[in-house]
C-alpha cells in the first residue's frame, strides 16, 4: 500500500505505538488496534482482515473484530476449484489481492450499490451503511485486506477515510512483522519437522553444533519403489509417495513421534525420551505407531487394488540409544539432521524386512520394552555391526492381506489396429 495522500500522522504513531507494545499475535494487536479506535471515537463496528498464511494445507487466514468481543480468527482451506469459482471473484477481497483495484467502497445504505457483492449484501441486511476495504502490503507476493463497516447514518465522513487509510498503512508494517514471523514458523515446522523447526529457530543454525539425546529411531522405506519408477506415469508415482507418506507420518506423529525426513521413499522419525520410563512409553509409540501405518497403508491398498492400482509395501525398522542431533553441510547449504551408531543400526534392521520378508523388526533393546506379542526372527549379521543382531517382529498370525498381496501393476494398453 503506497503512503495516502492526506496521511494523519498523529494516527500512524498512535497505531505504530500500540504494535509496539503488543507483540502477543495479530489478533492481540488489532483488538488493541480497534477498542482504541472506538475510544478515540471512530465509528467503526466490524473489522474483517485477511492474510495469506503460507501454509501447506489452508488458504487465508481471517481476523474479525466487532465492538464488545474479542477477536475471532481463523482459517479457510478453500480448494482450488472454489478459487477459480464465480461465486468467490463476486468477491471485494478477490479484486484486492488480485491487484485489479487498492480499494473497495460500498455505500451500504444505497441497495443497488449493495447488491454489488455478496458481503456487502449480507452486511447491508445486518444495517450496516458504508464498507471500505482496502489491500495492504504483506511483504509476499500477495496482500493483506483490511475492511471497515459502519452502522452509522451518514457512513463514513471523509475526515473518517482519511483516518481509516492511515490505520491501514501503519497497520502493513507492524502485520508484516508477525507474517514473517508465522512464515518462519510454518516454514521450518513444515520442512525440518516440529522439534528441530524449535531449534533452527531458537539459533542452532552453526555448521558443526550439536547435541545429544535417547530417541527410539523410526526408519520405514517403500519396497519396490524402482519397479514402480518404472513402470507408473510420473504423476502416478507422486500421488503413490503422497499416499504412502500420508500413512506413515499420520502414525508417526499421531503416537508423539517426529518425522525428521523425507528421504527418497523413505521415512526416517524419532520417539525422544529421557528417563527410563519416558522409554517404556517411547517404544511403545513407536511399536503403536508402526502398527498402525501398517494397517492404514493396508486400508490404502484395498481402495488402490479395487482400482486396478498396484499395492504399496513398506518395512519398518526400530531400535533405541543415544542420537547427535545437529547441523551438517557446506558453509553456505546445512542440513539439520539426526544421526550415530543408533540411526545407523535402525537403518539395518529396517533393511532386515526385505531379507526376511517382514513388514516390522525391532532391535532387542525396543522389542524388551513392548508391551504386546513379538516373536524372535533370530540373530543377523548386519553391515557396521561387529555383533550379530536380535531381532523381533509381530506373530506370523498378524497378516495385512491387501499390502501382502502379490504386486500388480498395470500394463501398458495397447492400440490394436484391425
Amino acid at each position: 500500500m503506497k503512503r495516502p495522500e492526506p496521511l494523519d500522522l498523529d494516527t500512524v504513531a498512535w497505531v505504530i505505538e500500540i504494535g509496539q507494545e503488543e507483540r502477543r499475535g495479530s489478533a492481540q494487536l488489532l483488538q488493541a488496534v480497534c477498542d482504541g479506535g472506538l475510544r478515540r471515537g471512530l465509528s467503526i463496528h466490524r473489522v474483517h482482515v485477511s492474510f495469506i498464511p503460507q501454509h501447506p494445507q489452508l488458504r487465508v487466514g481471517i481476523l474479525q473484530w466487532s465492538p464488545g468481543r474479542a477477536v475471532s480468527w481463523g482459517h479457510t482451506s478453500w480448494p482450488d476449484k472454489q478459487l477459480r469459482s464465480p461465486a468467490y471473484r463476486r468477491n471485494p477481497l478477490y479484486l484486492l489481492r488480485e491487484g485489479h483495484v487498492d480499494e473497495v467502497r460500498t455505500r451500504l445504505s444505497d441497495r443497488n450499490r449493495a447488491e454489488r457483492f455478496r458481503i456487502t449484501h449480507e452486511l447491508a441486511r445486518e444495517g450496516l451503511t458504508d464498507y471500505f476495504a482496502l489491500a495492504i502490503d504483506s511483504g509476499l507476493e500477495i496482500p493483506n485486506t483490511i475492511s471497515f463497516a459502519t452502522h452509522d447514518d451518514e457512513g463514513f465522513s471523509d475526515e473518517t477515510i482519511v483516518t481509516l487509510r492511515s490505520i491501514a498503512w501503519a497497520l502493513q508494517s507492524v502485520f508484516q512483522r508477525e507474517t514473517w514471523r508465522t512464515l518462519s514458523e510454518t516454514l521450518s515446522t513444515t520442512y525440518i519437522g516440529t522439534n528441530a523447526g524449535r531449534r533452527v529457530l531458537a539459533g542452532t543454525i552453526r555448521r558443526g553444533q550439536m547435541s545429544r539425546e535417547t530417541a527410539v529411531v523410526w526408519f520405514c522405506d517403500m519396497r519396490d519403489y524402482s519397479r514402480l519408477l518404472q513402470e507408473l506415469a510420473d504423476e502416478e508415482v507422486f500421488a503413490a509417495l503422497d499416499s504412502f507418506f500420508d500413512a506413515v507420518g499420520s502414525a508417526v506423529e499421531s503416537n508423539g513421534g517426529e518425522v525428521l525426513k523425507f528421504i527418497g521413499d523413505a521415512v526416517f522419525a524419532v520417539f525422544p525420551y529421557v528417563t527410563d520410563e519416558e522409554a517404556v512409553q517411547a517404544c511403545n509409540a513407536a511399536f503403536k505407531g508402526a502398527v498402525s501405518c501398517l494397517e492404514a497403508l493396508d486400508h490404502v491398498n484395498r481402495s488402490r487394488l479395487a482400482a486396478g492400482q498396484p499395492n504399496l509395501r513398506c518395512g519398518i525398522g526400530l531400535h533405541r540409544g543415544t542420537i547427535v542431533y545437529g547441523n551438517v553441510g557446506t558453509q553456505t547449504r546445512l542440513d539439520f539432521t539426526a544421526m550415530g551408531q543408533v540411526v545407523n543400526l535402525a537403518s539395518r534392521v529396517e533393511s532386515l524386512c526385505s531379507r526376511l520378508g517382514q513388514p516390522l523388526l525391532m532391535s532387542e533393546s525396543v522389542a524388551e520394552l513392548v508391551h504386546d506379542d513379538l516373536e524372535s526372527r533370530g540373530l543377523h549379521e548386519v553391515k557396521g555391526s561387529a555383533e550379530k543382531v536380535h531381532v523381533f517382529g509381530l506373530p506370523q498370525t498378524r497378516v495385512f492381506e491387501a499390502s501382502q498381496a502379490p504386486l500388480q501393476v498395470p500394463p501398458p494398453s495397447l492400440e490394436i489396429s484391425e
